[in-house]
């Protein structure tokens, strides 16, 4: 005799329309986040290589998932404790603004449950939390520019150090802007917010915590290959500086 694993009866009709509500409720408290974030995605060129990675590896997923795949458009336990949880986060933003951005992914994760069931938790959480750190890199990309073209400027200069070259870095001024001005063999080279590392650096991110999430492995490990990632693609930034250099 077979077991019926689907015992539960399915959602009445009024459930699935205040269920409905609650989803349209959700997109509306959390548009003016979604809008923000989506025109600073605009604005940061560097980061549409990594949208193209959570894109392709989202698809990738999707089609290896899609006959297991069950649409809900309900709210189970799980779905309706995320969603208050994003109401509350989205509530204490009021004193730190950043978790705003916090709570935007806890309601695309309600979201998710909604359309899915409570039985793609486990997918999903996985899928929102590697989003969420390319929701953390839209907003930290400014923060990061001019460190990031600093270092690169001075690791390109020690190199060319090394190869016997004259080499100066310094600040300069472009149309009224302060730049890093990098000298090499007495011809000047502008570090550009292109040089900065940071487009390779968050795609090489997202790429590696797509794996990663997707192996068994332990925590240590997993920050080991985070870390060896990371380096991989800041050395891989530097070796393209010196040649854009070189062959210029």
């Amino acid at each position: 005799m077979e077991k019926n694993d689907d015992i539960t009866a399915p959602p009445s009709l009024g459930s699935r329309l205040w269920a409905a509500a609650l989803f349209l409720l959700i997109g509306l408290a959390f548009w003016p986040i979604w809008n923000w974030l989506a025109r600073s995605f605009l604005e940061r060129e560097q980061l549409y290589t990594g949208a193209v990675v959570l894109v392709v590896a989202g698809a990738h997923h999707w089609m290896n998932r899609a006959q297991r795949v069950r649409i809900s458009l309900t709210f189970g336990p799980v779905g309706l404790r995320v969603m208050l949880a994003a109401f509350v986060v989205l509530g204490v933003s009021r004193w730190f603004p950043p978790l705003a951005l916090a709570s935007a992914c806890l309601a695309l994760l309600a979201g998710i449950l909604f359309l899915f069931g409570d039985n793609s938790w486990r997918p999903a959480s996985k899928a929102v939390g590697v989003f969420t750190v390319f929701v953390l890199l839209i907003w930290l990309t400014p923060l990061f520019d001019w460190p990031l073209r600093k270092l690169a400027g001075q690791n390109v200069a020690w190199i060319f150090q090394q190869l016997g070259q004259d080499v100066k870095l310094a600040l300069a001024m472009e149309d009224q802007r302060s730049v890093l001005s990098l000298t090499v063999a007495g011809k000047p080279y502008v570090v550009a917010p292109e040089c900065n590392g940071f487009g390779i650096l968050s795609s090489s991110l997202l790429l590696a915590l797509v794996v990663l999430v997707l192996q068994r492995k332990s925590l240590v490990d997993k920050m080991l290959d985070l870390v060896v990632c990371l380096a991989a693609a800041f050395v891989a930034n530097i070796l393209r500086i010196v040649l854009i250099i070189l062959l210029a």
